[in-house]
Parts: structure tokens; C-alpha cells; sequence
């Protein structure tokens, strides 16, 4: 089995937990969150990569940079919140987990599915995908899609 790892670039996003929860994080903060994306696959292609480095950068760095960078992601039970960014044109992101807050966990599996499911019709030889989101230095979380 063969294994790569790409460490994508940081991204600067805004948050805040909601459902009641009880600590700091209910107020809005944010994080230079640290991204990388693992793919295990069994075949190497016609020029002996399981997938190449930059088609990683390409797809699943730029969606974070485009979608995410110096954004505020509310969860869906937060729209209210979003309407108010939008009527003063400040940047943001509906997170699609419905009823989730947005955490480290849930971007790491809504990130890694989305990206297998893409990557995987172009790469069909990849058998898994793990993102893993660090919120700090020392923080992290993963959720890993397998075929």
C-alpha cells in the first residue's frame, strides 16, 4: 500500500460554537488552522505516482483558499448570523452538516469527504483519503474515507 501526505497551506477562519455550549468558544474567534490531506492506494499510475502532489494543491488547497481563507463559517443553526454578514458584504461560508457546529472533527470529515469523492473519479486508484485539521499547534482532528 502506498501512502502520501500533502500539507496544504493555512487558512484564517472565523467561528463560534453554538447549541449552548458552555465555554469561550461560544463567542466568535478564529484560528490559522493548518490542513493536510493523506490518500492510500495500492496502484501507482502510468508514471509511478498514486497521484500527483500538485493535482492535491490543485484541488483540495485552492477549495480551502477560495471557500474558507479569512471567512467566517457559520453552521446552519447560525443563519441569522449570516444574513447580518451578508448585508454588510463581509465574507462567509454556510458549513452543509446539518445541526453540527462547526469543529475541527466536523470540517475534517466534511472536507475529506467531499475531496475523495472527488478526487476518486479522476484517481480511481486511491482506496483512502484522511484530512486532518489542526485548530492550534497541538490540536488536531482527522476523519479518514475508505472505498
Amino acid at each position: 500500500m502506498y501512502t502520501i501526505e500533502k500539507k496544504l497551506r493555512d487558512a484564517h477562519i472565523a467561528h463560534f460554537l453554538g447549541k449552548d455550549y458552555p465555554k469561550a468558544c461560544k463567542n466568535i474567534h478564529g484560528h490559522s488552522y493548518h490542513f493536510s490531506v493523506k490518500i492510500t492506494g495500492n496502484e501507482l499510475d502510468k508514471y509511478d505516482m498514486l497521484i500527483d502532489f500538485g493535482a492535491i494543491k490543485e484541488h483540495c488547497d485552492n477549495w480551502i483558499q477560495e471557500n474558507w481563507d479569512h471567512k467566517t463559517i457559520f453552521a446552519t443553526h447560525q443563519l441569522g448570523c449570516a444574513e447580518f454578514w451578508r448585508k454588510n458584504n463581509w465574507s462567509y461560508f454556510i458549513f452543509p452538516i446539518q445541526n453540527s457546529n462547526v469543529t475541527a472533527e466536523r470540517m475534517s470529515e466534511f472536507l475529506a469527504k467531499k475531496f475523495f469523492e472527488e478526487l476518486s473519479l479522476v484517481y480511481p486508484n486511491i482506496c483512502s483519503l484522511v484530512v486532518s485539521v489542526w485548530e492550534t499547534d497541538d490540536s488536531v482532528a482527522s476523519y479518514e474515507v475508505n472505498k
